[in-house]
């Protein structure tokens, strides 16, 4: 009898710690459900979160703002494991220049002409450079064949040997691969968000592009790239808690890196424009429409190369879906 009453109230104490308003609404938001053991933690993250999102969006002169999103719950160490760009093991040859465009427009977005799929979202996966992969992809193949498909990331998880799946992978790797054996649809191969067995079929493809090209590091050139071939494969630095909070506005991190030894997260340049005269790239990102602008953020657009956004980044040509 003792044991029962006592099991009952460590039960309602457990309970009881995890009170805070704030979170409650955060779990009633975004459906979230922790076991008993985990939820104390799971509130102290939050509430951290929240704290430090509070404090930067009373600050003045700002030119982005932070929020609460599905990932607010996190720590540390499960945030960085989502980001999965590695980084090349071999120095790169200098790009050859893209010749330029007469009368460069001032602003441009696939999403508008239809060359970019919904936002995906990776999960606990750090398989960020699949989803540049495929977003550079889709973008080439509707450029060549005004059909878009959305492609299997799940496919390059498990069957690109070169990489590591959920935990990290090259995009410009990843793009040689898809030139050897092409993707599948999504629908086809659907992702898990967890490493698996190669289930392709041999000789099996929905579409492929056949060539893949790295962009010069300037910002007229990832510009007129971007206008000429479409969405661009980037990777940046996405380490700091700015990026993990972003909401809306013009993203700029004094502390972001822009070396290739610096560069952690793969995503997809999809346009660029301008938002009260500050300069941005429109970027998708794979973390589900609950994370920034319903999936997207706007990062400083200039020379100065904040978070890396020119550093590898690459289109590729010579696209076509398999008629077979």
């Amino acid at each position: 009898m003792k044991l029962t009453l006592f099991l009952i109230l460590t039960v309602l104490l457990i309970g009881t710690l995890s009170l805070h308003p704030d979170f409650e609404q955060y779990k009633k938001s975004f459906n979230k459900n922790y076991s008993p053991e985990d939820e104390p933690l799971r509130e102290k993250y939050f509430l951290q979160s929240l704290k430090t999102v509070n404090e930067y969006n009373s600050k003045q002169g700002v030119t982005y703002k932070r929020g609460i999103n599905h990932l607010s719950d996190l720590s540390r160490d499960e945030y960085l494991a989502m980001l999965g760009h590695r980084s090349h093991s071999t120095q790169q040859t200098e790009p050859k220049k893209i010749s330029k465009i007469l009368n460069l427009p001032t602003s441009y977005d696939w999403r508008v002409h239809g060359a970019v799929t919904p936002i995906k979202d990776q999960g606990q996966c750090g398989s960020c450079w699949a989803f540049s992969t495929t977003g550079v992809m889709e973008g080439g193949v509707f450029l060549q064949t005004n059909q878009l498909i959305s492609l299997s990331e799940q496919e390059l998880v498990d069957c690109d040997q070169e990489q590591s799946g959920c935990n990290g992978g090259l995009e410009s790797e990843a793009m040689g691969w898809v030139a050897k054996h092409g993707l599948d649809k999504e629908t086809d191969y659907p992702y898990t968000a967890k490493n698996g067995k190669c289930e392709k079929l041999h000789d099996s493809y929905a579409a492929k592009c056949n060539n893949h090209t790295q962009v010069p590091n300037d910002v007229k050139q990832l510009m007129t790239a971007c206008v000429k071939y479409g969405p661009i494969s980037i990777a940046i630095d996405a380490s700091h808690e700015s990026f993990h909070q972003y909401e809306s506005g013009v993203y700029y991190e004094p502390n972001c890196g822009n070396t290739d030894d610096q560069l952690d997260h793969a995503v997809l340049v999809v346009g660029y424009g301008s938002l009260d005269n500050d300069d941005y790239w429109i970027v998708k990102n794979s973390w589900s429409t609950s994370w920034g602008l319903d999936g997207y953020i706007y990062m400083k657009r200039s020379n100065e190369n904040n978070c890396g956004v020119l550093t590898d980044a690459w289109y590729v040509t010579g696209c076509e879906v398999n008629t077979k």
